[in-house]
């Protein structure tokens, strides 16, 4: 079976072309489902969300970071049309390969709580290590002993506390427990994004392009905090802002705060 990326699009394409904004998720091996707070968006631009294959529902015989990128490629060529990318924790690693590809028509790209380098993930470990919970632990072990999708939906819901303000906590994990993610991705895709860090230089990608940069972090993430990141995104040339009373989750703790920092940076309508 060949590996297909699936798309939702948020609403129907509007009549003056508006920029098409593609949200692509992280995990690695999560939907887009957690990220659809940003429809607020919609009214500037068009938007679709973009399931990685074997997420959503979509197929996958063995989801590798190549195949998902060339899968992510083919569905966007198919817009016909410029985009703005928007790629969320490890989804913008993909991006960044995505954006540096010259058969899309990519004019934008935005980067939110995405670790480019190897410093980055260093980092993330001291966060790891002081918010990991005893319900983290259990449902490590319980993924460590059948590594299922459901139980991987149920370690990613456990990590609630690392990955959403406080106040969102509960709905925030409910979303992740019920995502239809894919624990081969997970599980493929994770030491080669650690990897590529190393082997590919995202940084140097980055700055090569010749477009609008918008690199975004939660100010209260723990794991890939605002300090580790801004490094990454001032070496990359990108417009560097952090949202407060936000975590890892930024989309989903403050979508009214990063809808307005994108519209800043890529609307070309008039205000």
């Amino acid at each position: 079976m060949k590996s297909q990326t699936h798309f939702v699009q948020s609403s129907a394409p509007s009549a003056n072309k508006r920029p098409l904004v593609c949200f692509i998720p992280g995990g690695p091996g999560l939907s887009a489902s957690s990220l659809r707070s940003m429809d607020v968006l919609s009214r500037t631009f068009d938007l679709v969300y973009i399931d990685p294959p074997g997420t959503g529902g979509s197929a996958a015989e063995d989801p590798t970071f190549g195949g998902v990128v060339a899968s992510i490629r083919d569905s966007l060529r198919t817009f016909g049309r410029p985009i703005l990318l928007c790629g969320h924790s490890f989804g913008g690693l993909y991006s960044v390969i995505l954006a540096c590809d010259p058969q899309l028509d990519v004019v934008g790209l935005t980067l939110i709580a995405t670790p480019l380098t190897q410093t980055a993930y260093k980092a993330a470990t001291t966060g790891y290590n002081r918010g990991r919970s005893e319900a983290l632990k259990n449902a490590e072990e319980r993924y460590d002993q059948a590594k299922t999708d459901e139980n991987y939906a149920e370690m990613l819901a456990a990590y609630g506390p690392m990955y959403f303000s406080a106040k969102n906590v509960s709905e925030g994990s409910e979303v992740l427990k019920k995502d239809q993610v894919s624990a081969k991705s997970f599980e493929n895709i994770l030491p080669v994004l650690s990897r590529n860090s190393e082997n590919i230089d995202f940084v140097s990608r980055v700055k090569s392009l010749v477009f609008p940069k918008l690199f975004i972090a939660g100010g209260d993430e723990i794991i890939f905090t605002p300090t580790s990141l801004a490094d990454n995104a001032m070496n990359a040339d990108c417009r560097f802002e952090v949202v407060h009373q936000a975590s890892h989750f930024v989309t989903f703790d403050q979508p009214e705060a990063v809808a307005g920092l994108i519209e800043s940076v890529f609307s070309t309508e008039k205000k």
